[in-house]
């Protein structure tokens, strides 16, 4: 691996061999939270913003090509995430996962009513890793299984 990072509307690097950057040891099973401001639409959803995963493999910082020579795949490939690659001729969206919204006004179970988030910016945390989403009132996960 050279490099594994989030791109697109969310930024971060876990991985990168030429700028010495190790968040994660396994590329294969990671985990990473960051931080988003998530801003209801008119009709009072919030949707996650979509975002790719990028794998790089033996392209910077590689110091010994040798390792190199027999891998036979491509040198990067994202994983997309959203619903803005919509191919009407199938009627499918051609992203390996879809964005996930929520009402912004969500039931406190804890307080037996609701919780307006309307009418403000909805601070939520999403936890990536890997290739599979879940989702929950806090935090939305991908999952490298």
């Amino acid at each position: 691996l050279s490099e594994l990072k989030i791109i697109g509307n969310i930024q971060k690097v876990l991985f990168s061999r030429n700028s010495n950057i190790a968040l994660i040891s396994n590329p294969d099973s990671w985990e990473t939270t960051v931080s988003l401001t998530l801003v209801p639409d008119a009709d009072g959803n919030v949707v996650t913003p979509s975002f790719q995963i990028q794998y790089d493999w033996c392209t910077a910082g590689v110091t010994d090509q040798s390792e190199c020579a027999s891998w036979t795949y491509a040198g990067s490939y994202d994983y997309m995430t959203g619903c803005n690659d919509y191919d009407e001729d199938s009627s499918t969206s051609k992203t390996d996962a879809p964005s996930y919204g929520w009402p912004a006004e969500c039931y406190n179970y804890n307080n037996g009513g609701r919780e307006d988030g309307s009418t403000s910016a909805v601070s939520q945390d999403i936890t990536t890793t890997g290739a599979e989403f879940t989702n929950s009132q806090s935090s939305t996960t991908l999952l490298s299984r």
